[in-house]
């Protein structure tokens, strides 16, 4: 045929031989014409093939109008050098030319050119079948703006929907295709799912584009099992913009799943992108990297330098799968940048080992990204990227290696990325240097420029990598390093989370030579020249004058500082030391603000500021030699030298001059001193008659009473009983008729209370042939409100004060007999006769369901204290305070009685004030083992073995020695236990502690911080016969496991610290059922098995604090603490 119309639809089915339409006569070489009309078309299930054929669409007015429409599985069309046009006069249509969702398509020569419509010209919905376009033409199609339609896709839009669905485009070139509106696809949109397959080769999207988002292609994936042989090149002959991304992507939202590329079988680039190719890739997941060449995953590169490839890689991820590939089978980059521009946003690239099998310079280095930075280069890192064990087996830089040409016009900027545990391993065989910049290796030729600002690494954060030789983080070679780390102030744009106070010298370092200089360097000359990059930005401070002056008067600045020199930096860390002490005068631990100075760093500075805290200050010194630090790191005085330190002189002010003469004042001195004498006088009097009368009150007892009295036992004020099995003629105690006056009992003692000014002598009595018993000369012994220590030492039925003999009269039953192992053993100054008024609060430390502890000041003595706050009106309120003091007493003795450094926080009283109890301890300004977790998760920073070590000693040491007294803690965590000013800790909080009774290896009563709590108290670890849960002293090896293992790994060992807590059931499987997290790799073997035998989860099984004790790497630290 000629030319011919389609007046109503056709319907071709199934029949012996396909159906062919093509142009007549068949010699020609000339198009023959199908005029479509609306809403008719070739509705197609079985074989038919149209060649050479023009078919003219017109407007189309219905929702969907098409000329052909394929919906079959049987269905074959074949378009064999076709064209599609519109009608003369139209100048736009809403036509397509194919709507196809079932059989096969074939697609050969097919030209599209100068049409403009608001619909795609092909529409694809394949769930069984294949696409084949090939050899193709698409040029001047311009998809418009249509509100009913997806705006995606201007030529081709498809959507593969099953592994059974393929797309094919071959030797294809589409020409300026247009998708209007801010949408993609001027060329085409194709979304896959569901293992659905595509295949693009040498397709050639020329100048298409969105209008607004300049992208030509877009391929969408869902469920994807890209074919293995996909590659895809961006050519460079004209302006093209390709995105990939995951169906569902949204920008800054993590709701959608990350679709997975396969690349097991590739042996060459996956992506290549050069000269003005852009390329951008939204969400993917490359998780199973297996490549088997040497050329990298993703190039991107340009040899002519007005035209800038493009590479985006957003929110993706990146992984090697280690099992089926170990660390030596990779022998390849996985971005390779040779001009251009690269901006990683959001993208995480980890687990990736790199070899170098090549063995030339360069080919091992940068295990994640090896780029080359030239003229109009950008290497951009941005919104959280992380690298994480990326690992560069024989080159420089395991995550990053940069080589820039420093005389150009670049950026390489890193303004929030994460580079850790990654690694770089040296190779002694080869003839260039290897083994530097665990996390990135910066180098480059030419001379930089600081002031051009075009390295800003302010934005990295970067901790815990290796290197083999330098750099354990960042090395850099460069001829104007020292230029560098001194542009701006303390190095910002070089250094990142690198802290000048507590990170290690050798995270970066660097040498001044460029990056062919640096390859001919032996390892020797190296380390010869390299330097520490902190000692160039650091600006070491000038004191020529200062001055303290003391007034305390002044409440809230009572010290205040006078000093002047130079050097001193602005609003920063400025810090003041004693000369020969590590302590800082300046800042205290108390809430401060950066000094502010006046005058000229270059010249002249003052600096003038106050302090709350001065109990370090010993006012009677008149001096003190002192250094200032604007680093706390180096510490300088006079002409910036270290340890030249200046002396500050000390002035006492008084807001007030005395009037008196100093006739009045000597006499008011010897009066007052008259005065105190009379009153001690009299006070002694009044003491001395008080002991007469006492011992014949207990003269008259003896006589009177059935029993005999042995040696008296005197639980006076803070006195209670250890038992050591003493003989007689050990203990410390008066015999009959010795000179004796007992020390007064405080009012509210934590054993005893009695009335006001009363003092009653506790003896130990027997009758004849029996054991001593407890009781009282003084019948006016009212009952105690608490008995808990003293009944846990004598037996859990006797009560302190309850019996008092009287004339033949015989001991009641219930009274326990007192053991024959008894010794009294002082706990010094704890007071009971504070009131609150006796303390000035400074602020609020913490709070719970307890109650609440502040931050306080005993005003007599002007020590820090801290003061726990618990309710006490009702009668179960009062038995947990008096229970949570005696126990606290109990341990802190029995822990202090070995003559060693107690670990335990020390009891120094404890009195009731309107309705509320106060229980008041040491006050530690370091905080608690949280605060310091806290802190060095925050500075990226990680506890050594020794520290860690040291640390389980003195917890283990604490908690064997409250375990012998059958105490059992049952709170052990990070909060509860606190840091002294050397860093040792020590336990507190005795809220939940209880003793076992005698006899028992359990108790049947538990509580506890639930995350802490141990598998057998979760699971319901039962005694045998009683149907109660049973906590026993293993539960509190567990807390100590759990706490350790936060310590060292700064997470829970059953959850990591983005998850938050887990659902209560989650977190009892996962504790009674999963194995720990495990450790950081760099902690030591021994360290590591040890937590695990702490994290035993069958409590018979697991360690004992005796045996950590007995471990030489914990044993080692005893002589010390």
């Amino acid at each position: 045929m000629d030319q011919t119309s389609l007046p109503s639809t056709l319907l071709i089915t199934q029949t012996a031989s396909q159906r062919t339409f093509r142009n007549f006569p068949e010699t020609s070489s000339s198009l023959s014409y199908i005029q479509i009309i609306t809403d008719k078309y070739f509705s197609i299930k079985g074989s038919v093939i149209f060649q050479q054929i023009n078919f003219v669409v017109p407007y189309g007015k219905s929702e969907y109008n098409f000329a052909i429409l394929g919906l079959d599985q049987q269905t074959s069309i074949s378009l064999i050098n076709c064209q599609m046009s519109n009608e003369v006069g139209i100048s736009e249509i809403h036509h397509y030319l194919i709507m196809h969702q079932f059989g096969s398509l074939l697609i050969d020569g097919l030209t599209i050119d100068n049409i403009s419509s608001n619909v795609s010209a092909l529409f694809n919905e394949i769930v069984i079948g294949t696409i084949n376009i090939i050899n193709s033409h698409f040029q001047n199609f311009t998809r418009s703006f249509f509100e009913s339609e997806p705006n995606i896709g201007g030529v081709i839009r498809a959507y593969i929907k099953s592994e059974l669905a393929e797309f094919f485009i071959q030797n294809t070139s589409f020409i300026n295709c247009i998708q209007e509106g801010k949408f993609y696809g001027g060329a085409m949109s194709i979304h896959v799912s569901n293992q659905g397959q595509v295949l693009l080769s040498n397709v050639d999207p020329l100048s298409v584009f969105g209008i607004d988002k300049d992208i030509n292609f877009a391929l969408i994936l869902t469920n994807t099992l890209l074919d293995n042989d996909i590659q895809i090149t961006i050519p460079s002959k004209y302006s093209d913009y390709i995105t990939i991304q995951s169906d569902g992507y949204i920008s800054d939202q993590n709701e959608y799943t990350k679709q997975q590329i396969i690349t097991s079988s590739k042996t060459d680039t996956f992506f290549s992108i050069i000269d003005s190719g852009h390329l951008e890739l939204y969400g993917l997941l490359f998780d199973n990297l297996k490549p088997q060449s040497s050329n990298p995953l993703i190039s991107i590169s340009t040899d002519d330098n007005s035209q800038i490839p493009t590479l985006s890689i957003i929110d993706c991820k990146f992984s090697q799968d280690l099992n089926s590939y170990p660390d030596t089978s990779i022998s390849h980059t996985i971005i390779q940048v040779n001009g251009g521009i690269l901006k990683l946003i959001g993208t995480q690239i980890q687990n990736y080992q790199l070899s170098n099998q090549k063995k030339q310079p360069g080919d091992g280095n940068g295990a994640a990204i090896n780029a080359d930075i030239k003229l109009g280069s950008k290497l951009i890192i941005k919104d959280s990227c992380q690298f994480y064990k990326c690992i560069s087996n024989n080159g420089n830089g395991g995550a990053i290696y940069v080589d820039i040409d420093f005389a150009s016009q670049f950026e390489f900027i890193i303004n929030d990325a994460t580079i850790q545990g990654c690694q770089v391993k040296a190779k002694a065989t080869l003839d260039y240097p290897t083994g530097y910049g665990g996390g990135i290796f910066l180098t480059g030729s030419g001379e930089y420029d600081p002031s051009t600002q075009s390295i800003d690494l302010k934005g990295m954060k970067i901790y815990n990598n290796v290197a083999d030789n330098g750099g354990q983080s960042l090395y850099v070679a460069m001829t104007q390093i020292a230029e560098w780390c001194k542009y701006g102030i303390f190095g910002e744009y070089i250094k990142g989370n690198y802290s000048d106070q507590k990170s290690d010298f050798n995270e970066l370092q660097g040498i001044s030579v460029d990056r062919d200089s640096f390859n001919k360097l032996s390892s020797e000359q190296i380390i010869q020249d390299q330097l520490f990059l902190q000692y160039q930005w650091r600006i070491l401070a000038i004191l020529t004058n200062a001055r303290i002056i003391l007034n305390v008067t002044i409440e809230q600045q009572p010290l205040r500082f006078v000093i002047e020199g130079s050097k001193m930096i602005q609003g920063y860390l400025l810090a003041i030391q004693q000369y020969n002490s590590d302590d800082l005068i300046y800042p205290s631990n108390e809430s401060y603000q950066p000094i502010a100075l006046t005058g000229d760093p270059q010249d002249f500075q003052t600096a003038t500021f106050g302090m709350k805290d001065y109990s370090w200050f010993d006012y009677k010194k008149k001096e003190y030699n002192m250094l200032i630090s604007n680093d706390r790191r180096f510490f300088t005085g006079i002409d910036r030298q270290e340890g030249e330190d200046l002396l500050m002189q000390v002035e006492i002010e008084q807001d007030f001059k005395s009037q008196f003469p100093v006739w009045a004042i000597v006499a008011i001195i010897i009066g007052s001193l008259v005065v105190i004498a009379v009153l001690i006088i009299v006070i002694s009097i009044i003491v001395y008659r008080q002991k007469v009368n006492k011992r014949r009150k207990t003269s008259d007892s003896r006589q009177t009473g059935s029993f005999s009295r042995q040696q008296p036992v005197q639980l006076v004020g803070q006195q209670h009983v250890q038992l050591d099995n003493p003989q007689p003629d050990q203990l410390d105690i008066p015999q009959p008729g010795s000179l004796h006056t007992p020390l007064p009992i405080q009012q509210h003692s934590p054993l005893i209370e009695t009335p006001v000014g009363h003092q009653p002598e506790i003896v130990a009595i027997q009758q004849h042939d029996q054991q001593p018993v407890y009781t009282s000369s003084d019948n006016n012994i009212q009952e105690p409100s608490s008995s808990f220590l003293i009944n846990d030492l004598i037996g859990q039925n006797s009560q302190i004060g309850q019996y008092s003999p009287g004339p033949q009269q015989t001991p009641p039953n219930n009274i326990n007999p007192l053991p024959n192992n008894i010794n009294i053993i002082n706990i010094h100054t704890f007071n009971t006769n504070w009131v609150l008024a006796n303390f000035a609060i400074i602020g609020e430390l913490g709070k719970g369901g307890y109650g609440v502890v502040y931050h306080a000041i005993e005003i007599s003595s002007n020590r820090h204290v801290a003061l726990k706050k618990m309710k006490y009106g009702t009668d179960k309120e009062k038995l947990n305070a008096n229970k949570e003091k005696d126990m606290m007493v109990l341990s802190y003795q029995s822990h202090h009685q070995n003559g060693s450094q107690s670990h335990i926080v020390e009891p120094l009283g404890f009195f009731v004030d309107n309705n509320s109890a106060y229980l008041v301890i040491e006050y530690f300004k370091n905080g608690d083992l949280r605060k310091y977790i806290n802190s060095m998760r925050s500075m990226g920073a990680e506890i050594n073995d020794d520290k860690a070590l040291k640390i389980i000693y003195q917890l283990s040491d604490a908690v064997y020695q409250i375990h012998l007294i059958n105490i059992i803690h049952g709170d052990i965590k990070p909060e509860n236990i606190l840091l002294t000013q050397d860093y040792k800790v020590k336990l507190t909080d005795f809220g939940l502690a209880k003793q076992m009774p005698d006899g028992r290896s359990y108790l049947t009563v538990q509580g506890g911080t639930f995350t802490f709590q141990a598998p057998e108290l979760l699971t319901g670890s039962k005694q045998q016969g009683d149907n109660r849960v049973v906590q026993r002293s293993s539960a509190d090896i567990w807390a100590i496991g759990i706490s350790m293992f936060e310590l060292l790994a700064q997470r829970h060992p059953f959850f990591t610290n983005d998850e938050g807590n887990p659902s209560t059931k989650e977190l009892i499987r996962r504790i009674t059922e999963d194995a720990p997290a495990k450790l950081p790799d760099h902690y030591s073997i021994n360290l590591k098995d040890l937590i695990r035998d702490m994290l035993e989860k069958d409590s018979s099984r697991r360690i004992t604090a005796e045996k950590i004790l007995e471990k030489p790497e914990v044993a080692q630290f005893r002589a010390n603490n």
